[in-house]
């Protein structure tokens, strides 16, 4: 790596330090959801879609065109519906990684990048120069190294044109499904039905080839970066060992302990069955979880792939002066996954995703702030008979601490829940009185007791 390099990424890391550094995150606002100059990304993604269906292959014109179409509806439907956010100086980072990345290895790829408010670790190369990154990739790997090699793996798909292929064996279903479409005989629709199974099951088994192949390059691709190639392997083990809520070293009557107000351990006891028992954690189905384990569906086999990665590192010497600077972003990155929860109204999501960040950082008076939020909303949806979408059944959840949240928030009366939240606040607000955060919300909380009783 040359000193350049090295004094070039030392510059963005600084730069970038001291720009997070100096915000107050007492007064922390999400994210903007649509971009400053909204008709010149949608000319932009026109344009894309139309580079793409003009390069598609001629047999499949018209199953291709439709694709593009489809998938050009999708992101347009994305930002309208608020599932990215468009946060300048998060941007301008992600932009700088990737194309770094890009000119490190003479790449010829011109990013369109999309950050998702998911909190779900994953990031997806969709053909044609266009990525999504979701903000539980910044939330979850700890360096920027790691980030790196996350992106290197999504730049691997895109030169490898691994979205081309995929994209032939979904055209090819259509056309199967185009050529049977009018020939409603029962055996036609079997043949038809066989068809689209070999098809998929072919697409499968190339998807996992797919991601071993990416990674493989990812590693070549970050070879020729500033960055450790060891962080390949720290962020795949963060990736197979991450928790959606990590909640195991939180005690909820413990943390809940406060003057005149009691914590009723009956709240987080499980239902019992009628016939012995209790719903517990084998009692949900697959349709009833949040999310399988594996939180990187589409990228399958990670314990193939880490011993791939591990296979390649042992073959290696990594370089003197190769960086792996923390990630600055993390966070900010759960800040904006808190906020977005809040505003689609999931708040036991909120509550949740805010007691598992205040672990580490038990004073920071805007994570209190958003944990009475989380009750208080929690209030409000009983009230506007949205209950059922701010709070799932407890076996939505994989992770037992968090079930035992959704327990509590399920078992609690409309006026214990502002309760909470009323002497929660008031005992942070004597603790750090000058945030106005927590004054605005403890004023709120107060309002909201006085009209329960009247």
């Amino acid at each position: 790596m040359s000193s350049s390099l090295y004094r070039l990424a030392t510059f963005y890391f600084l730069f970038f330090s001291s720009t997070l550094l100096a915000q107050d995150y007492d007064d922390f606002r999400a994210s903007p959801y649509f971009p400053k100059d909204t008709g010149l990304l949608f000319e932009t993604l026109r344009e894309r879609r139309e580079v793409s269906i003009a390069e598609s292959p001629i047999a499949y014109d018209r199953e291709a065109e439709e694709i593009f179409y489809q998938r050009h509806r999708d992101l347009i439907r994305s930002i309208t519906h608020h599932e990215f956010i468009f946060h300048d100086s998060l941007q301008r980072y992600t932009e700088h990684l990737f194309n770094g990345l890009i000119q490190a290895n003479g790449l010829a790829i011109d990013p369109l990048i999309f950050i998702n408010r998911s909190y779900v670790p994953n990031a997806q190369s969709m053909g044609n120069g266009i990525f999504v990154i979701n903000l539980g990739l910044f939330q979850h790997l700890t360096t920027e190294a790691e980030l790196a090699y996350a992106f290197c793996h999504e730049l691997a798909h895109e030169d490898l044109h691994h979205s081309d292929r995929a994209l032939k064996y979904y055209m090819e279903i259509s056309s199967i499904l185009g050529h049977h479409k009018k020939k409603r005989r029962k055996r036609k629709e079997q043949k038809s039905e066989e068809e689209v199974k070999t098809v998929l099951y072919n697409l499968s088994r190339e998807s996992r080839r797919d991601e071993l192949e990416a990674d493989s390059l990812a590693m070549l691709l970050l070879e020729q970066s500033i960055y450790a190639q060891s962080a390949a392997q720290t962020a795949l083990y963060r990736l197979r060992d991450y928790h959606f809520f990590p909640l195991s070293d939180l005690d909820l009557p413990t943390y809940f302990k406060l003057d005149s107000f009691q914590f009723q351990e009956e709240w987080l006891a499980e239902e019992e069955r009628m016939f012995g028992g209790s719903f517990g954690d084998n009692s949900a189905s697959a349709k009833d979880r949040f999310f399988h384990p594996d939180s990187l569906a589409s990228h399958p086999a990670l314990a193939k792939r880490l011993e791939m990665v591990e296979r390649l590192l042992s073959q290696r010497d990594d370089q003197n002066e190769r960086v792996n600077p923390p990630n600055l972003w993390r966070e900010q990155a759960g800040y904006e996954i808190l906020e977005s929860m809040l505003a689609e109204g999931f708040t036991a999501h909120a509550l949740i995703i805010g007691l598992s960040l205040i672990q580490h950082d038990p004073d920071n008076t805007y994570l209190q702030a958003k944990i009475a939020r989380s009750l208080m909303d929690t209030y409000y949806s009983i009230q506007h008979n949205d209950f059922d979408q701010a709070v799932p059944s407890p076996n939505y959840f994989a992770e037992m601490q968090a079930r035992q949240v959704v327990r509590m928030l399920r078992k609690m009366r409309p006026k214990d829940l502002v309760s909470m939240a009323y002497f929660y606040l008031k005992d942070k607000v004597a603790r750090s009185p000058h945030s106005s955060l927590l004054r605005s919300y403890l004023e709120e909380s107060r309002e909201i007791m006085k009209q329960i009783n009247k």
